[in-house]
Formats: structure tokens, sequence, C-alpha cells
């Protein structure tokens, strides 16, 4: 017999969790390739609005978003009472209801909508949508519309996501007609509208249906970085007197002037602007629905980071739940240096709702009560008692005159008096909030009829019933889920700001916002800290050459000189060390930590010392639970906690965070295939055909950015793989050592085109001139308009675009200065004729970039022209490698997640999607790239490449034809590789195939519900499994 390795026994939590049987066989027909360990795979997903009541009243619908289901429960005065599932697609963020009654699902991973029927419990159709939907509400006419946030990308998309063009707008709402979303599989939407903005979020509408606001998710605060280039106010020391790097600033736009964090005016040195688009306005009930501008469309000035939103429905005033970031303040730590007095200690992040009416904005920090001067008492204060961290969804009574708010960090619902807020006269007190049994509330929907509130809970994956008579929790239901214990358990040490931070306001949430990102930059350096060494095992320790006249006034950058065949090391001492002011960094993802070795940009969380570095895998360095661990020191450093976490609880959240899954590519093609020009950039990026290219003088891109998709799997690690790193330090160009960052989520950059003025004024035969800055001497820094972000690329955002990286010092072709002799690998540079000034040009003649520049006054580009494209070689490459860079290979193939729903009725093209989605399947090497299930009329299937059948629950098996006649509508889904036996067949895993349980009368979903050892049904399937 074919047997099932055992799970881990230890998953279990209360009633709602795994809980698995050693015994569990696989029955004979069942490839032992299903037997996976993998059968959950973490991608932590917060949803935006997980629930919704029926018109009538009588039905709750909730989203349980791990195990990718809608449930469904009957209201009485009595509470709830489950009587429905269905399976949707991939971890479903938002739900609303259509007219007609149908549900729409939003599926975040499957870029889909499951468009359900609650009376049959059936999937009806799957329409296909734009890159990460998070947001769903009908409004329009007669609210038969649907409106979905999307980003600007995605292989569903129709639209060019024009991903190179500074002037397009990264976000999109769809809006379909609910009674005609498009025939048969086909997804046709009334329209797409692109707005400009970075990825959208959250929805709300007007109660008559005539607008919708849409709002950015990470729209930024009006801050960016100067690259160290074009900053003057260093070197510094620590309070220890030791020597630190040179650095960027961040810089933020107060009163129209962009000023540094000591109060100085430097706008002379940014080129764009930054208009922080926050929130827009759509006119729903247009023929074709459009984008409404001007009379204070769209708002600026909302917040930071952006989650949910209502609409008052007696004021029309839209309430806005956002955080606000304090990243123009520098540091961490004690703040106890005399020059340096600042730290973000306690205040990194705000909780707020903005009120927005008429276009201003009103912003209310819900948390007015901390004194943010004092810090840092023991968690569980009175202070952090009464504060509520990282509001969520909110809901209004239909009076306007009350507001309920999830905080998601406090186990929290903040009650306002709408009239208190807008005015600040609220007090926050425990008295005007309602604690919860359990943490992470994300969503809440009001029953006035029963004066109920249901909140959905994140941390026990459940559902909590409030009642408002006397704010009291009548009823508590956990959802199944599939996750294992210690990512239930992990998770609360991300949001759980009451246990985690001093004032109760904040979390690790509130960077790493969804265990991802925030897209801005922080500079957390700490000047009471000491250096530390480097522990090596470096790629490179060598940099190339910075080449400055000798009466440069260029501060603290070391002058080296280029040797042929020969580099000497390019940089101060202090570059191989970890400084205790390490500069502005962007917040990097939680997601996709294992098997990449040391973590934070520097690599400065380590399991290595200076004398030993380790080895592969989880050795030293390379120890990602030793280098996760590290970061405990920002609970007390950063959050403001009195003490670390302790050794088990840091555990725990290590658990969590290792398991955490970067989502798949949304540029890449779903057959995994390349177009021609990222063909070409891989093949530069790999050292061209015969991989001898050497793009930086010693090694190409892959030298340093490792990318091996089997990386460790010989060593049986959880996540193998190397994605642009495996863990190894490099110093090149910069000025201090940096892990070489992995380059999976390099498309999430997209928005910033522009390289803030890093030219410095060189003195040249008693004439002054700006020459270019010397990281990036052929870009210009020219005024480049509104901008979406404030951050691009590298470690501090300061650079616009890769290909503008690309073409720094360290990867060009020097050509006929250096005879030919130095870097003839690298990328030609090239620059738009006239783009410098005449007196610039002139200078630079005589320079170290004589051809260059000599070549740009004659109107030529200085790169070589293709015969055959006309354009210059230098520019096609560099865009080749950015090309590639943007569909990078992920952990997860682009077909994961991706659905289509099908019928008996089904042909010719339609099938086309399936046949892929199959052939994907059917994939294993270099690695296995999706389990392929289905799901007809509530049965499970799981399809088996080898026999080209799918085997379901009760153990038939089907042809591809045979089963698209065995319901009305069959629905497909491509899950992560190991997971597709518990989607398909054994929910619980419990050793019981679901449709076995179902006839058997007990629970597919409650792993201590199954037949009894010697019943009938547990007869047969002993039978069954030998």
């Amino acid at each position: 017999m074919r047997r099932l390795m055992p799970f881990m026994a230890s998953a279990a939590l209360s009633m709602s969790a795994l809980t698995v049987h050693a015994d569990y066989n696989l029955p004979d027909g069942v490839p032992n390739s299903f037997s996976s360990k993998a059968n959950y795979t973490l991608f932590e997903t917060v949803p935006v609005r997980p629930m919704t009541m029926s018109a009538d009243g009588q039905h709750l619908y909730v989203l349980n978003t791990p195990d990718d289901r809608v449930e469904i429960y009957d209201i009485t005065n009595n509470g709830l009472t489950q009587s429905g599932s269905v399976a949707v697609g991939m971890r479903p963020v938002a739900i609303a209801q259509a007219p007609d009654g149908d549900l729409w699902v939003v599926n975040f991973l499957s870029d889909s909508i499951s468009v359900v029927d609650p009376d049959t419990q059936r999937v009806e159709r799957t329409l296909l949508v734009g890159d990460e939907p998070r947001d769903i509400v009908f409004a329009g006419p007669n609210h038969d519309r649907a409106f979905i946030t999307t980003a600007h990308r995605g292989q569903n998309s129709p639209i060019d996501p024009q991903t190179f063009t500074p002037s397009v707008g990264r976000a999109d709402v769809w809006v379909f007609d609910s009674n005609n979303p498009g025939a048969g599989t086909q997804t046709s939407p009334l329209e797409i509208l692109t707005f400009f903005a970075d990825t959208p979020r959250a929805l709300a509408t007007t109660p008559d249906g005539s607008t919708v606001y849409v709002a950015t998710f990470n729209s930024g605060n009006q801050t960016t970085t100067i690259h160290e280039g074009a900053t003057d106010d260093y070197p510094e020391e620590n309070i220890h007197g030791e020597a630190q790097p040179h650095k960027s600033k961040i810089v933020k736009l107060i009163d129209g002037k962009w000023i540094d964090s000591v109060g100085r005016d430097v706008s002379k040195q940014i080129n764009f602007n930054l208009p922080d688009y926050d929130v827009f306005t759509i006119d729903a009930t247009a023929t074709t629905p459009v984008a409404i501008n001007g009379d204070g469309a769209p708002v600026s000035g909302v917040g930071t980071t952006l989650f949910n939103m209502v609409v008052n429905p007696i004021s029309g005033k839209l309430y806005v739940a956002n955080t606000e970031a304090n990243n123009h303040k520098r540091f961490e730590g004690p703040g106890l240096d005399p020059e340096y007095n600042t730290t973000n200690r306690g205040d990194f992040v705000r909780s707020r709702i903005t009120i927005i009416d008429d276009g201003a904005t009103t912003p209310r920090h819900l948390n007015k009560h901390i004194d943010y001067s004092h810090c840092c008492a023991p968690t569980g204060n009175s202070e952090a008692r009464k504060s509520l961290a990282l509001p969520r969804q909110m809901a209004i009574s239909s009076d306007g005159e009350r507001l309920y708010v999830a905080a998601l960090g406090s186990a929290k619902i903040g009650v306002f008096d709408t009239n208190a807020l807008e005015t600040d006269s609220f007090i926050p007190a425990e008295s005007s909030q309602i604690q919860l049994a359990n943490g992470g509330p994300s969503g809440v929907v009001l029953d006035e009829a029963r004066n109920k509130l249901y909140v959905r809970t994140q941390f026990n994956n459940g559902i909590a019933v409030i009642d408002l008579n006397n704010n009291s929790e009548v009823q508590t239901i956990a959802m199944h889920s599939p996750e294992p214990e210690n990512i239930a358990q992990g998770r609360a040490f991300l949001y759980d700001a009451f246990n985690t931070s001093s004032h109760g306001d904040s979390a690790c949430a509130g960077c790493h916002v969804d265990g991802d990102i925030d897209h801005i930059a922080w500079d957390l350096g700490d000047p009471t800290a000491v250096t530390r060494d480097v522990p090596g095992s470096w790629l490179s320790r060598t940099g190339i050459a910075i080449l400055l006249p000798t009466n440069s006034t260029v501060n603290a950058i070391e002058t080296c000189a280029i040797i042929p065949f020969n580099l000497l090391p390019c940089a101060k001492e202090e570059s191989f060390h970890f400084n205790s002011l390490k500069g502005p960094m962007l917040t990097q993802t939680m997601a996709g930590m294992d098997n990449h070795g040391p973590m934070h940009w520097r690599g400065d969380r380590t399991g290595g010392e200076a004398w030993y570095a380790g080895k592969q895998p989880n050795d030293g360095m390379f120890d990602e639970r030793v280098a996760f661990a590290g970061f405990n020191v920002a609970f007390p450093g950063l959050l403001g906690r009195d003490s670390k976490l302790t050794d088990e609880e840091i555990g725990v959240f290590t658990d969590f965070a290792l398991q955490n899954t970067l989502a798949p590519n949304p540029h890449r093609h779903l057959d995994n295939s390349l177009t021609e020009r990222q063909a070409k950039g891989k093949e530069i990026f790999f050292g061209g055909p015969d991989g001898d290219r050497l793009t930086d003088i010693t090694r190409n891109c892959s030298g340093c950015h490792i990318t091996d998709l089997k990386g460790n799997e010989e060593y049986g690690v959880e996540h193998p793989g190397f994605f642009g790193s495996d863990g190894r330090y490099a110093f090149v160009f910069e000025p201090e050592m940096l892990k070489v960052p992995h380059l999976r989520n390099v498309y999430q950059r997209v928005g910033m085109f522009t390289l803030h003025d890093t030219s410095v004024q060189m003195e040249w035969e008693g004439k002054t001139y700006d020459m270019p800055h010397f990281f990036f001497p052929f870009t210009d820094p020219k005024e480049t308009g509104d901008q979406i972000r404030g951050f691009g690329y590298t470690k501090d955002g300061s650079v616009g675009e890769v290909a503008t990286f690309l073409q720094n010092g360290a990867f060009i072709d020097y050509g006929p200065i250096t005879l030919n002799l130095v870097n003839p690998g690298g990328f030609q540079p090239y620059v738009e004729p006239g783009t410098w000034p005449s007196d610039l040009a002139a200078y630079n003649q005589e320079g170290f970039l004589k051809y260059a520049y000599l070549a740009i006054t004659n109107g030529d580009y200085f790169s070589e022209t293709n015969p055959e494209t006309g354009e210059p070689v230098g520019r096609e490459e560099l865009r080749s490698v950015e090309d590639f860079v943007m569909v990078f290979p992920n952990n997860m193939a682009p077909i994961m997640g991706q659905q289509i729903t099908l019928s008996a009725n089904t042909s010719g093209s339609e099938l086309d999607r399936l046949f892929m989605m199959e052939e994907r399947a059917a994939v294993t090497e270099p690695r296995k790239e999706c389990d392929l299930v289905a799901r007809a009329d509530g049965l499970g299937l799981l399809y088996d490449p080898a026999s080209n059948q799918y085997i379901a629950s009760d153990l038939n098996r089907y042809s591809r034809s045979a089963l698209l006649a065995l319901a009305p509508e069959v629905t497909f889904t491509c899950v992560p590789p190991g997971d597709g036996l518990r989607v398909a067949l054994d929910r619980d895993l419990d050793g019981y195939f679901d449709a076995i349980e179902l006839a058997a009368n007990t629970d597919p979903a409650n792993a201590d519900s199954y037949p009894v050892t010697n019943s009938w049904w547990a007869r047969i399937w002993k039978w069954l499994i030998g």
C-alpha cells in the first residue's frame, strides 16, 4: 500500500485547526507524489471586506481566507448557525452581494472573482481580473455594477501595463455589469479605470450608489530619498566616536518645500513632483463609469497606508482608516546621544481615521492620549489599555451617528460618536471600546435589527458576535483552519500592539504591512550602538573605482584609481563593518526569507560571527532562525517594549515568519515562457550565450545574484531555491557592505522614474561646473514631473529605475578611455542627445568621460547602434535586463493560484486555459509548478498528470470530458505544490477523504470527526486503503 508520510501531530488549535492521524494511508491508485509535507502554504493575507449580510438580514456570509472558502451562517436572535461552505479562489479578501443575490468573492491570489449562488452553494462562474484584487462594492443606477480594485498589471488584464512609462497610473478599478459580466468563460468588464497612484485597496460607495471612492493602499507620505552622492552633511560619528559611512537622507515635502531631518530646505535637489493622490472619485451612474477630477478630487494628505473606507449615510462624509509613518524622523533606540536626540522608539506610526468632506482632509489621531515624550512602561499599562492600533474595516449606523472600527492590533472594536470624531472632542477610554476574546479583528458588520455586531477575528480564524446592548461578546465561532498551530500563534507577534509595544499603538505590521512592505524607507540606525564586524562569506570585497579630480569638493568618499587587470578596494575601513548609523533603507518584505541567509539589507541580522561565517544550509550566517531572532532588539528599540520577547516567543514568531511565501510574479507568462526581450535579458544576466560575459569586471549578474530554483534542495530544506541571493555579502559601489538582495519583488517598486540631483560642483581651470553623480554618470537628473512613488530601487530607494542602476560605474564598459581594458563586458552607456548643458559637456570633454560627452555634444549616442533596430545597443541591453528582472523567478510559478470555471458545453479556445493548467501541473523539472484541483458541485478532485485523469474524493476517476459533464459548472484551480491533497480530497487531513466523511455523516472540516473505528464506513475505507 502507498503510505502518506505522517503530518505534524502538533498542528492543532482548539477546535478549529488540524489534528492528523499518524496511520493515514493513501488508497490504491492515488500517487505517492500527492503525499507532501507542504500541505499548507502560508501567504499572509488580511481581508479587506471579509463579511456581508444578506439583504433580508437572514444570512451572514464570511470569508474563511486561509481555507479559501465562503462560510454561510443563518442569523437568528440566538446567534449564528452554519448552513454551508463553498470553496472559492485562493485567499479571498472581499465579498459583496449583487442585487440578484449572487455573492461576488474577490480572490487575492487567484486574480479572480468567484460568483457564488448562495442557495445552491455553487460557484457559477469565475471572472478573471488584474493582479491582486482587494475590494468590491456594488453601485450604479441600480447598484448592479461591480467595482473591483486591482493593480495595474497581471496576466489576466487586457491592458498593456506600460511598466516603464512614468505617466501611467498603477491603480485599476474594474467595472462589471453584474447582469452581463461576459459570455461563457470570457470576462467582459464594462470599463477598466486607471488612476495615477500605486496599487489600490479599499472602496466605498454612497448609499444611492451614484459615487464610488477608491483609496490607494500604499499611498506614501510625500517623502523621498536623496542619494548619498548629493548629501553634504556627512561624515558622522556615533556616540562612541566611531566613524560612520557616507549615507543618503530622507526628505519630506512640507508646505511646498522639501525639508531634511534637521530642517534644511533641499528643494533644489528634488527633480519630481509627488502629488500623493490618496482617494479618487468615480461617477458610477455615467453611461460608462468615469473618474471625477476637480472640486477637491483626487484627495491628497489622507495617510501613508490606507486600509478601509466608509461613507456617512447622512452627511456624505468619508471616513478613511489609515496609518501615518514618521519615517522623516531618524533613528531607533533610546535617543540618548546629545547630538542625535531623535528617535522613533515608541512613535514610528500613528493610527488614524481621516475625515474627507468636499475634498478637505481632517486626520484624527486615535491615540491622542499617549504621551510620546515618555517611554517605555511595561506592556499592558493603563495608557496602552486605551489605545487602538492598526484600524481596518469600519461600520456606521444608519443615522450616521456611530462608527465602529476594527482595531487589528488591539483585540478591540473602537466605538466613536461621529460628531466627536469629526470635532476631535472624543476622549480615548476603555469604556468606548469593545474588548474581544480573540485578537486580530479585521472586519465588522452591523446588524441594527438585532442590535448585534459581527466581527471577523484573524488570530483564531473566527467570528465574534457582540451584543450592543451591553457591548459584550455573546458568541465565539472558530472556523476550520488548515494552518498549523505555529502559524496561528506566531501571527500575533506581527500585529498585536498591546503585547508588543509600550504604548499599545504600534506593532511590526506598522511597517511590514500584512507581513509585506510599506513602500517607504526608514533611517533606523542607533547612534548608541557599537560597530560589529561583518561575518564573511563575501562574493566580492572590491568595488569599482570612483575617478574624481584631486581638487574635488566631494566629502567622505574614498577616491580610487582604475588599474588595468586589477581593482584596488574602493572603500573605507568602516565599510566592512555593521555600523550603528546605517542610513535610510527600504522596508523589506517578511515573505520568502527562509533559505536566504542573513536578513536586512546589510545582512546584520545573522547567525554568523567575524571568525566563522558558517555553511549552507542553516549554519552560521546561513541560519535563518538565528537571523530572524536578531530582530528581537526591535521590540524595545523601535516598538518601545520594556523588554525583548522571550526565547520561546521569538521562536514562535520565527516559525510563522519563515513560512510566509511571496505571491507569484504577475508579469511573467502563465506558461512560464519569456518574451524575446526578457529572454535576451536573461541571457545577459547569466553571462551571455556561453556564460563568460562579465558585466562588473569579475562576474556576471548571476555571479552575485545567485539564482537556482533548486538551491539547497539536496539538503531537504523546507523552501528550496535561491532567487537572486544565496545569503552572501558583496561590496560594489556602496558606502558599506550589503547582503546581495533577492530580486523576486522588484516589480513592486515601479512608479518612480528619476534620480534626484546628484551633481556636485567641481572646480576646473578657475571655473565651477556641475558634474553628474559619479555613481550614475550617464543619468540626467532632469525634472521628471509628477511621480507615483517617492522611492524606487537600491537599498534606500533613491534610484528610480533598474536601467538607471545598471548604468552606474560598476556595470558600464569604460571603453577607449581605458584602452578597452576595464569592464569590456559591461553595458555600453548611452545618454539621449542634447540632455546635458553645453558647458557641462564641454568640461567633460576634458575629463574622464571625454569620449562619451564628445559624442553627446555632436548629437550622437555614446553607445553603438544596433543596425537591425536602429537603437543604441546599451539601451536595448539595459532594458532587456530590466524586463527580465521584472519577471524574475519566484518560489511559486506564475500559474499558481490561477482559475477557470467551465461546463460541458465548453469547447475550442475556451479549453486552452485548462489545457495550459494541466500542462503546468505536469511539470516536475526544475521543480513542480502546481497541483491542479477541481470542484464539481461540491465534489473535490485532484488532477493526476501520469494518467491524465482527475481523482475524486470518493475515489472515482474522471477524464476531462467526463468531469465537465459531472456538474453544471466545474472550477479548476492551480494550488501550491503539495497543497492539492488537502484542498481537493481531505480538507482536515484526518485520513478520511471528504466524500467518505459526508457519506458517513461526519465533518470533513473537523479532524476529530471521522467514521468511528468499527463503523460500516470505516470498514469500507480500511478496505479501500488496504
